[in-house]
């Protein structure tokens, strides 16, 4: 039986005409008949009896509003609860954001939106594990990425972008030659990363859309892009940094852009969470707070 054909002929009854129940459903008044008269055609009985001055239960009629009008009024409470549920965020959540920079960008709307929920459990761990966390029973990650993520596993969204350049220090640049193209940072020193983009090789956006790899090497890997960038500025190598990270550094020259054939894949920030898992109302509220906070904040990241 349609539930929602039976809500219909309950709002039919208790407001005696199909008018009446179409001005309080907000449904057309043509929609109405026609569930009431599918509804019966389905129970292969006549529930009302129409008239031009009022409608009238049959027995069948009586009987079927009898056992269903409980039955709506608690349908419509459970959602009267879920709905203040979403409002009043209860239970556990657990958050996984970016070492070192997920602080600075997301740490103020984690803690307003601690405060605005204060019967909520929150979580929070910071690391470079990226999807691993949600392994660990993570409800919603948060990741620094370049490049595409393939994983049908995951709901992934991007949260938002930054400009990546790649870097040396003027002392480097004294003892190297500048590389013009991609393939020449194949021939000078490169700060690479272990676990952090999962050791992934440099990418440049090519003309197609996509990406080029380009495994460079290097004697200095490091977890950390703070790290990245003091190794740069004391001349170990070359890094790719995101711009804002190192604009001050750029600015007074500590740090040289390198103009190159191609440009650096952007460093992402993306959250996900495992698609087999329902999103809680907890989540979801969580991912609009973010987005919003990233959308309009993202320059006091670094800064």
């Amino acid at each position: 039986m349609n539930l929602n054909a039976l809500k219909i002929f309950v709002a039919v009854v208790e407001h005696g005409s199909f008018i009446g129940a179409s001005r309080t459903l907000n449904i057309p008044s043509s929609n109405i008949s026609r569930a009431v008269t599918q509804l019966e055609q389905q129970l292969q009985c006549q529930l009302l009896i129409r008239s031009t001055r009022q409608l009238r239960l049959t027995e069948f009629g009586d009987v079927l509003f009898t056992s269903a009008k409980p039955l709506i009024n608690g349908v419509n409470e459970a959602q009267s609860q879920l709905a203040a549920m979403q409002n009043t965020l209860v239970g556990q959540l657990s958050i996984s954001i970016p070492n070192e920079s997920g602080p600075m960008l997301l740490g103020e709307a984690l803690i307003e939106f601690a405060l605005k929920h204060p019967d909520l459990q929150m979580k929070i761990q910071t690391n470079f594990l990226g999807l691993e966390n949600l392994h660990n029973n993570a409800d919603l990650v948060l990741f620094f990425h370049r490049g595409e993520v393939s994983d049908s596993t995951m709901i992934i969204r991007k949260v938002c972008s930054f400009e990546s350049i790649v870097v040396a220090s003027p002392k480097l640049l004294k003892k190297i030659q500048t590389p013009k193209n991609t393939q020449q940072l194949l021939q000078v020193p490169c700060i690479t990363t272990s676990t952090i983009l999962n050791q992934k090789p440099w990418l440049f956006c090519n003309a197609q859309g996509g990406y080029d790899i380009l495994n460079v090497s290097g004697k200095f890997c490091v977890d950390s892009g703070m790290l990245a960038k003091e190794a740069a500025l004391k001349g170990l190598g070359l890094a790719i940094l995101a711009k804002q990270a190192c604009q001050s550094e750029l600015d007074h020259q500590q740090l040289i852009a390198i103009e190159l054939d191609q440009q650096p894949a952007a460093l992402d920030l993306l959250l996900a969470y495992p698609s087999r898992k329902y999103a809680s109302a907890s989540v979801r509220v969580l991912i609009d707070a973010l987005m919003h906070h990233c959308k309009y904040d993202v320059n006091i990241l670094f800064h």
